[in-house]
């Protein structure tokens, strides 16, 4: 990390869709565009009032870029941490051109505006599970791939009780909603 560089914590909607690339050097790399709209409450009116939209291209490397590639789509609100840089250019008519980018050192989604599920994505340096003749329910990814999202905890197996635990947790919400059916007092 350099001194000089600048570190960027944002809160927005992902724009676009995440296209998945290699570079020349065979790493890979996604990129995505991400906007968010500032809101206040106008005191006089007691309307909510939009400011003006901005956006960022995020681009994210690596495991990051992989990851990033199977658990994000277009529209998804996500919290994104990583280096700003802001660059101008001349546009095609010559006009002064500003652009935003950030690289990516994180991502996640944002909570507050839905739920997720996590799947820690594991590289074993030891034999798979089918080599050891290790049971259906079994599963561990080979060195370099990624597991499909919720089949995994962190000891690469999938965890019957936390999978049980979540259908009990599930069948108590009202319909449609994410409140409990039934409120326990």
């Amino acid at each position: 990390m350099n001194s000089g560089d600048a570190f960027i914590s944002l809160t927005g909607y992902i724009a676009t869709q995440p296209t998945m690339r290699t570079t020349r050097t065979g790493v890979p790399s996604l990129s995505m565009r991400v906007g968010w709209t500032p809101r206040w409450l106008d005191r006089e009116s007691g309307e909510w009032t939009d400011g003006p939209s901005s956006f960022a291209t995020v681009q994210c490397y690596r495991r990051l870029a992989q990851n990033a590639a199977m658990s994000l789509r277009t529209g998804d609100a996500v919290q994104v941490r990583g280096k700003l840089s802001v660059r101008e250019y001349e546009g095609r008519n010559g006009e002064k051109m500003i652009n935003v980018d950030i690289d990516a050192t994180s991502i996640g989604h944002d909570l507050c505006r839905g739920v997720a599920g996590f799947s820690r994505a594991r590289q074993s340096t030891g034999p798979t599970a089918a080599e050891l003749g290790a049971g259906a329910g079994d599963v561990q990814v080979p060195s370099g791939e990624l597991a499909p999202a919720g089949e995994l905890d962190p000891d690469g197996q999938a965890d019957a009780l936390a999978v049980e635990a979540l259908a009990e947790d599930s069948a108590q919400l009202a319909p449609g909603s994410l409140e409990p059916a039934v409120t326990p007092f």
